[in-house]
Formats: structure tokens, sequence, C-alpha cells
């Protein structure tokens, strides 16, 4: 009997490979990872994977890229149906609903913390950056329309508190680096959601 195996298009292998490199990144890390354990997980040669990709970094990159960028979307996304139906605590739960889908997939977790254990590689530094600055323009977007809407004092200033923002995520993303060789959290959800508060109820007066 012959072998027939299913012919993937050149599009569908390197979907392929990509999902199967998520994995592999996942499990051993950016730097323990080699391109001949990534082709084995795809069940192609190396030289195949050469083929799709110049290099590891390139397809790190591009996963980080893609599967972070979905992401980031479904979190837009939630945050803002949150704030719509919630109001201020809806915005005030942005932390906490980040946490939310990294839980409900730890793979890419794992991912978006490793591209912040890289960053002494440029283009790395560049792929986290980026990121980081999607979310303060995000942040900055939902405030200045909280702003718009008297949800928030006309008075603050949106870029700081933005900023602010972004600040705590750079704190759950180095937490989360640290909780991988520690069993203790060091933040709670609890905390994630007093931090949430703290952070817009900062710039709120007892006469607001």
């Amino acid at each position: 009997m012959k072998d027939v195996r299913l012919r993937l298009s050149a599009d569908e292998r390197r979907a392929s490979i990509l999902e199967q490199a998520k994995v592999v990144f996942a499990q051993l890390g950016y730097q323990q990872a080699g391109t001949r354990e990534i082709a084995a997980a795809c069940g192609i040669s190396e030289a195949t994977l050469y083929q799709h990709f110049r290099s590891k970094k390139q397809l790190f990159l591009e996963i980080f890229y893609s599967f972070g960028g979905q992401h980031h979307e479904r979190w837009k996304r939630l945050v803002s149906e949150q704030v719509q139906q919630q109001g201020r605590e809806g915005l005030e739960r942005a932390f906490i609903t980040y946490r939310i889908l990294c839980a409900a997939d730890p793979t890419l977790a794992q991912l978006l913390t490793q591209i912040f254990s890289e960053t002494n590689d440029p283009d790395m530094a560049e792929a986290a950056r980026k990121y980081l600055q999607s979310i303060r323009m995000f942040l900055y977007e939902l405030v200045e329309q909280a702003r718009a809407t008297g949800m928030l004092p006309f008075e603050i200033d949106g870029e700081i508190l933005a900023l602010q923002g972004t600040c705590i995520f750079v704190m759950m993303l180095v937490t989360r680096m640290v909780q991988s060789t520690s069993a203790e959290a060091l933040l709670t959800d609890t905390q994630l959601v007093q931090l949430g508060q703290g952070w817009l109820r900062s710039c709120i007066s007892t006469d607001t």
C-alpha cells in the first residue's frame, strides 16, 4: 500500500509550522528550543523549515506578532465591551481581564513573557516596545473616551494615566517571569483588581 500523505500548500505549511513551533517555544523557552526540535515537532526536515523561515528568531517573532496580535485584539474587544456595560468598573478591570485571557491560553502567555526576557536582542526589544506602545495607546483611547463622557474628570492627563497603566502591565510581565521560577504568586487576582481600582481612583478627588 502506498504511503499517501496530505500535501500542504506553502501557506498551509507555514501556518502549521507557526502553530507547532509556538508549543515548542512555550515548552522549552526561546534559548533552549532549537530548529531541530521545532522541525521534528512539525514533522518536517530542518531544510524545509528554513525554506519558510530564515532563522529561529524570524520564526519566533512571526509567532509573536501573529498570535500576540490576535490576543491583544481579543483583550481590546473585551475591555471595550466591559467599559460599555460597566462604566468605570469595566475600565478598572482591564488588567485582570488580560490575566484571564493569558490563563485561557498559557502557551501564548509563555511567549509573551519570553520576548521580554530577550530584549538584549534589538529585534526582540523592538517587538516588546511595539507591544507596550499598543497597550499604552489603547489605554489612552479608553481614558480619553471616559473623559469625554464624564466617566472620568476632564482635567486629568490622559497621557500620564495611560503611561501609569502601561507600567502596571510591565509589573505584571515581570511578576510572571519571576513566578515561572517560584511557586508563590507575587500578584494575586485580588491585588490586580485593586491595582486597577487604584490606577483610576488616584486621579479622582474625593470631591468628584
